[in-house]
């Protein structure tokens, strides 16, 4: 018998016991022959697209640019995902970009490629400066300039197959120029993004400022710096930290205090590594140091008073405007915008109330549940304190909490009745988010307003990028948490001052430091010596 026919009908061999012995599991098993029976019959395109992303997976560059050259020399397309992932591994390759195992880390989406080289890295001066992760072992023999050539080979290609090129495509490419060190070249995109109808994001040319900023040259940096800002892209704390150092270094006292006051406008906290480059601009006749700050905002090590430090009028209808074109794109137009009538027409409204967190408060037990008398409380509550003349507080509630459940007990009727009778009441409509409301009434209503909720909001702040310092800044000096103490309601207004960076009359400079840790936290302090 032929040895193949010997062994295709062969069965797996059996142990005394008569179980049959198989090194491997039947669900692999059966996996293994699903893949290979699918795989069979794809077509090129397709098989090549599954390679390169098995590629990109296990960050093997090597076979990437092998699959690539495959492709260009037996004429098989390539699609626009196959092209965005082999330019997503020349910037690994590169170093500019984090390795698909380290991405999984930081996303929850449902593809890597969804949000394919996001965010703005922010690559230190020198590797021990900073506290970024290690990163995975890359499989990579190229040096930075047969990357390069490959990214733009790779570009290039996609260009004339007439694939769309995106945002994305872009930014992977500029950040490998980059990293050849021609940031000349990686600004020159901008003009052909445009050309393509495309808009740069702040991650798409952030590399490129650094890149300008570490090699000191001022000029290419500022002119960088005014291509995101006509962009309307807004600075985050890195872009500022590293035009910060350049003009440090360079002695352009001029600049710095531009940055400074710019700084202090939008980075609500500061890193570690700003302390150090603040450090750099704080030398000669500055006494400089740590301090932390008691509950009246004085500082323990230099006895100064910090102040409260709202949103300019200006800031807070930019972050109104934000909120608003967020919210209508969410909502049904004519429901949010009678609202936003009706609170500015009856306004201004200084309390505004979040009825669910409120109503829920505390109720994470068997029996617990919407609780309206608990509710109710906090209404009268507020309506008490407030002052004669002020308009009463404003409840906001979705409106089936209004028709279901515990809204149908002859006491909670009642509840809502009062409530309606006080015109403390306004209920958003089927389909819609009640935070939307509260949150735009809260903002819209101006410097005297307070919001009370338990909820950090954090679902905002990244919706409403890029200006989140600005909702962090607001929400610092207007978000009134509470608990209730024996059944009754507890108000814990803001501080007397502010948790940002703070400029104050005699020329000190206090900058907050992140901490995640630790609730109370550490300041960096600059003060003028008086001689």
């Amino acid at each position: 018998m032929d040895p193949s026919e010997a062994a295709a009908g062969a069965k797996r061999p059996c142990e005394a016991d008569g179980q049959f012995v198989d090194n491997e599991p039947y669900n692999e098993r059966k996996k293994h022959k699903r893949d290979r029976n699918v795989n069979k019959f794809l077509p090129p395109v397709k098989q090549m697209k599954l390679d390169i992303e098995k590629a990109s997976g296990e960050n093997d560059v090597t076979a990437g640019f092998a699959l690539f050259n495959k492709a260009v020399e037996e004429g098989i397309s390539l699609l626009a995902p196959s092209y965005n992932t082999l330019l997503h591994l020349c910037g690994v390759a590169a170093g500019v970009t984090e390795p698909r195992q380290l991405r999984r880390k930081h996303h929850t989406g449902n593809s890597v490629l969804k949000d394919l080289c996001e965010g703005a890295l922010d690559l230190p001066e020198k590797a021990e400066e900073t506290q970024i992760p290690e990163l995975p072992t890359v499989t990579c023999k190229f040096t930075q300039a047969e990357v390069y050539a490959t990214a733009k080979a790779i570009f290039a290609h996609m260009k004339e197959s007439r694939v769309a090129v995106t945002e994305a495509s872009y930014t992977a490419l500029a950040r490998v120029i980059c990293a050849n060190d021609e940031p000349d070249k990686a600004l020159g995109l901008v003009t052909e993004m445009k050309e393509a109808g495309l808009t740069p994001r702040l991650r798409t040319f952030a590399l490129t400022l650094q890149k300008f900023c570490l090699l000191g040259r001022l000029e290419e940096a500022r002119a960088m710096e005014q291509i995101l800002v006509q962009n309307g892209l807004q600075l985050t704390e890195a872009e500022y930290r590293n035009l910060l150092s350049a003009n440090a270094k360079a002695g352009e006292k001029a600049a710095v205090d531009d940055l400074l006051q710019r700084i202090r406008l939008n980075v609500p906290f500061v890193s570690e590594e700003t302390v150090a480059v603040l450090q750099q601009c704080f030398t000669d006749g500055w006494q400089v140091g740590r301090t932390r700050v008691d509950d009246e905002g004085v500082s323990q090590k230099t006895g100064d008073q910090l102040a409260s430090v709202d949103l300019t009028e200006e800031q807070r209808e930019r972050l109104a405007s934000g909120i608003k074109k967020l919210a209508m794109e969410r909502e049904k137009k004519d429901n949010f915008e009678k609202f936003t009538t009706w609170s500015e027409d009856n306004g201004p409204i200084t309390t505004f109330v979040d009825g669910a967190n409120v109503a829920l408060y505390g109720q994470n037990f068997q029996d617990g549940g919407f609780n309206f008398v608990q509710l109710d409380k906090m209404m009268r509550h507020v309506a008490a304190e407030q002052s004669e003349g002020q308009k009463p507080p404003l409840l906001v509630l979705h409106v089936v909490r209004t028709l279901k459940g515990p809204a149908n007990e002859q006491r909670n009727k009642q509840i809502i009745k009062k409530w309606q009778e006080n015109n403390w009441l306004w209920t958003t409509p089927g389909g819609s988010n009640d935070d939307w409301y509260w949150l735009y009434g809260a903002v819209k209503a101006g410097e005297g307003s307070f919001l009370i909720t338990n909820d950090e909001m954090r679902d905002h702040i990244f919706q409403m990028l890029p200006e989140p310092e600005l909702f962090y800044r607001w929400k610092d000096r207007h978000q009134v948490r509470f608990r209730y103490d024996r059944g009754q309601p507890v108000c814990m207004y803001p501080l007397p001052y502010s948790q940002c960076v703070q400029h104050l009359a005699d020329g000190s400079w206090y900058f907050p430091i992140k901490n995640e840790q630790d609730e109370e936290f550490d300041w960096f302090y600059a003060k003028p010596i008086v001689k």
